[in-house]
């Protein structure tokens, strides 16, 4: 994931792997809890670049969850 920390509005690009044709889920969280924007990125097989766009969200830290394949990861991102 990359900037981070993001400067607002922003956005953020992940780079990513996949085995096969996919498709990954991406949720932001805020600190509470609340789901404050999802959306889906296709990925192709072998590396990929997916852009998520944050907009104007508060400042503040934030929960990236990323699931594919059944698979899930979750990363802080900070918001400036």
């Amino acid at each position: 994931l990359s900037p981070n920390p993001i400067s607002k509005p922003g956005h953020l690009m992940l780079q990513f792997n996949s085995e096969k044709e996919n498709t990954m889920h991406v949720q932001l969280y805020n600190f509470s809890g609340k789901l404050i924007k999802e959306d889906d990125m296709s990925a192709v097989a072998g590396s990929n670049n997916g852009h998520f766009h944050i907009g104007d969200v508060a400042a503040g830290t934030y929960t990236i969850i990323v699931t594919m394949d059944g698979k899930k990861e979750s990363y802080k991102v900070v918001v400036q």
